[in-house]
């Protein structure tokens, strides 16, 4: 493996675990806010990196790739480090438009 690419593993696997703990916490706040209400139980932080895990599974979708990528090793460094960062930002833009809404109820 060359150099580029174990950076991107080193990315990816430092990414991950932190994106699941993240996405865990973000679904158990918006749980409590918008379902606790509505007499649904409190859901923990690891219930909810597993509901998470589950859903994921269940709606995976296998991005087409082309047989030849002519990308330079850069543009694949940045494209991998910018997927992997959307993992991060998503939950945390959700839980600021969660939050606002909240602040409407």
């Amino acid at each position: 493996m060359d150099e580029i690419g174990c950076i991107i593993a080193l990315v990816a696997l430092i990414l991950t675990p932190i994106s699941y703990v993240i996405n865990g916490w973000v679904l158990s706040l918006l749980w409590r806010w918008f379902l606790v209400p509505f007499d649904f139980p409190v859901l923990s932080i690891p219930q909810a990196i597993g509901i998470s895990l589950v859903i994921g599974f269940l709606t995976h979708q296998v991005p087409h790739k082309h047989c030849k990528d002519d990308r330079s090793k850069d543009d694949k460094l940045t494209d991998s480090i910018a997927e992997n960062a959307a993992f991060l930002v998503f939950p945390l833009f959700a839980l600021g438009v969660g939050w606002i809404v909240v602040q409407f109820i």
